[in-house]
C-alpha cells in the first residue's frame, strides 16, 4: 500500500491502543510508536539511491519478510526507550501489530511482497496500491467513531476487504466462463468499481478493463525472442529483476541509429495504452550496450540511455 494508508493505519492502531489500560495518558508517545512502527518495513526505499535495479531487488524483500517481524517490532520502542521502559510489552505488542498490518497490507495489492523467504512474490491483487475507499474507511474510524469498541474498527476494514475479494472472485469467475482462457489476472485500480483484466490465450492476450463487463478490449500477439536476443539477455541481473515481477510480458523491438532496442513491456501495470514497467536493452554488435529496467512513464526518458 502507498505511505499515507500504512501511516494511517498506525494511527488508527494507537488510537484503538489507547483504551488499554496504563496507556491512557500516554497518548504521544503510543500514536509515535504505532505510527512509525507501521511504516518502517518501507525503510528499504533508501535503496532508491543506489538506482532503480537494486531497488527493485531489495523493496518488499528482506524488511517485508515474517522471520524479520519481531526484530522490526523492537525498533521504535528501543529507540523511545526512556519513554516505553514503564510499559514495554505492551509497547512492543504495539509495534508488532502495526509491522504486522504493513506486510499483511501489501499482500493484497498487484505488487505482492516477498513476505516468505525463499519464495515468489505473493500478491493478491483485490486492493489498489491507493484505494480511495479503504482511506476512507480508515479516516472514519480514526475521527468518527474512536469512541466504540475495536471490533467496530475491525468490522469495517474486514468487510470491506472481503467484499473486495468477493467482487474480484465474481469477475474471474465470469471471465473463465464466458472466454475460457489459460490464465486470468485482474489487478484492481485506483477506481474500487474498475479493474485491469489481463487474459491469457494460447497465441495471445486480450488486455481490457472490467467496469460491469469487459470494456476497453484490445488482443495483444504473443511473440517470442529470437534465440540469438534470448541467450544474450536471459542471464542479465536485470533480466531475473524484471521476470520476478512480472507476471504476462511481450517483447517490442525496434532498429535505432544503428542499435538494437528490445523493450520487454509488463501487462499488469497500465496507463492508458501505455504499459509502464519495462525492461529496456540497447545492443549494438550482439553487445548489450546499456539497459533499463524499472517503471518508466515515458518513452522520452529512455533516450538518454543511448
Amino acid at each position: 500500500m502507498d505511505s499515507l494508508t500504512h501511516i494511517l493505519v498506525g494511527v488508527l492502531i494507537g488510537t484503538c491502543a489507547k483504551k488499554i489500560p496504563g496507556l491512557e495518558n500516554d497518548t504521544s508517545t503510543l500514536l509515535i510508536v504505532s505510527t512509525a512502527s507501521s511504516f518502517i518495513p518501507d525503510i528499504d526505499v533508501v535503496t532508491k539511491v543506489f538506482g532503480e535495479k537494486n531497488y527493485l531487488n531489495i523493496h518488499r524483500r528482506f524488511t517485508h519478510q515474517l522471520p524479520v517481524l519481531p526484530i522490526l517490532a523492537f525498533v521504535v520502542p528501543l529507540i523511545l526507550f526512556s519513554n516505553t521502559k514503564s510499559n514495554f510489552l505492551l509497547y512492543y505488542i504495539i509495534s508488532f501489530i502495526a509491522v504486522l498490518s504493513h506486510l499483511l497490507l501489501d499482500i493484497l495489492n498487484p505488487y505482492g511482497t516477498k513476505v516468505v523467504p525463499f519464495y515468489k512474490h505473493i500478491k493478491f491483487n483485490f486492493l489498489s496500491t491507493v484505494d480511495p475507499f479503504f482511506l476512507i474507511i480508515i479516516c472514519l474510524n480514526i475521527f468518527v467513531i474512536f469512541k466504540y469498541n475495536i471490533f467496530y474498527y475491525l468490522f469495517l476494514i474486514l468487510a470491506y476487504i472481503f467484499l473486495r475479494l468477493l467482487i474480484y472472485l465474481f469477475i474471474k469467475k465470469e471471465l473463465i466462463k464466458k472466454y475460457k482462457p489459460l490464465k486470468v489476472f485482474i489487478v484492481s485500480m485506483y477506481n474500487p468499481f474498475k479493474w485491469h483484466v489481463i487474459m491469457e490465450f494460447e497465441k495471445h492476450f486480450i488486455i481490457g478493463s472490467f467496469y460491469t463487463k469487459l470494456i476497453n478490449s484490445e488482443m495483444i500477439l504473443k511473440t517470442l525472442l529470437d534465440d540469438s536476443d534470448k541467450y544474450l539477455i536471459r542471464n542479465t541481473k536485470e533480466f531475473k529483476t524484471f521476470t520476478a515481477l512480472a507476471d504476462f510480458y511481450v517483447p517490442i523491438i525496434k532498429v535505432k541509429n544503428n542499435y538494437k532496442i528490445i523493450k520487454l513491456i509488463d501487462l499488469k501495470y497500465r496507463k492508458k495504452d501505455y504499459f509502464y514497467f519495462q525492461l529496456i536493452y540497447y545492443i549494438k554488435d550482439n553487445k548489450i550496450i546499456n539497459s533499463k529496467v524499472g517503471f518508466i512513464f515515458s518513452d522520452k526518458k529512455n533516450e538518454y540511455l543511448l
